[in-house]
């Protein structure tokens, strides 16, 4: 179910909110607000520029664990970010689905780099936080064995099934910015049921390339 806390699982599967918000310009530095950007992208950037920062949510949860995605979430995330990822946006994709070329190339990315800002962190603060690259790629798993996958399933759509039910059936917390999703799957387990282990982020952040929205 969704967790309230950071998650101790030492295998975490993303999905593709989380693959694009790790990627997004709007993650990694200063992005000028546009006339031409979308509501929730300004909304975003807003976000970003109060100091409520993507980086900072999301690398304690991911520090030092091994990540994994679906075949079919890693599909959709090529397709948005070659469709409106601007050309560090595709780099941040590179590194994410090939691994770093050379030792801090990530960090030569990002203004923001790796750093834990935080006392008690990764690093017991001014350390840095630790994220392993390549993300690993399993195959999609979502063939219902209960009524309660059969319910989840059919209430899902491809790329949310391949990444939630095939993270449940191998045991891995998911994380998340789709609370859509989540509470959809929620809805759905009953007294005594136990559905996916998720974790939420309660921010997304989109890509900026090309200033549009595109629904995951």
């Amino acid at each position: 179910m969704v967790k309230p806390l950071i998650t101790t699982s030492t295998t975490i599967n993303l999905d593709v909110t989380i693959l694009l918000a790790l990627v997004s310009d709007i993650t990694h530095g200063p992005v000028p607000i546009q006339e031409r950007f979308h509501p929730a992208i300004k909304r975003q950037l807003e976000l970003e520029s109060s100091g409520r920062r993507m980086g900072e949510e999301i690398y304690p949860l991911l520090h030092s664990r091994a990540l994994l995605t679906t075949t079919t979430a890693k599909k959709r995330f090529v397709e948005i970010v070659d469709i409106v990822g601007s050309p560090s946006e595709k780099e941040r994709m590179r590194m994410i689905l090939e691994g770093q070329s050379e030792e801090g190339e990530w960090e030569g990315l990002s203004a923001y780099g790796l750093d834990d800002k935080n006392a008690g962190g990764a690093g017991g603060g001014g350390g840095k936080w630790e994220l392993k690259l390549p993300v690993g790629v399993i195959e999609d798993d979502w063939t219902p064995e209960d009524q309660l996958q059969q319910r989840i399933v059919a209430k899902l759509s491809t790329v949310n099934r391949a990444v939630f039910v095939t993270g449940w059936k191998k045991g891995f917390t998911t994380i998340t910015s789709n609370r859509t999703v989540a509470k959809t799957i929620e809805g759905l387990v009953e007294d005594g049921e136990t559905g996916p282990d998720m974790f939420v982020l309660n921010t997304s952040r989109s890509l900026v390339g090309k200033a549009k929205r595109i629904d995951v």
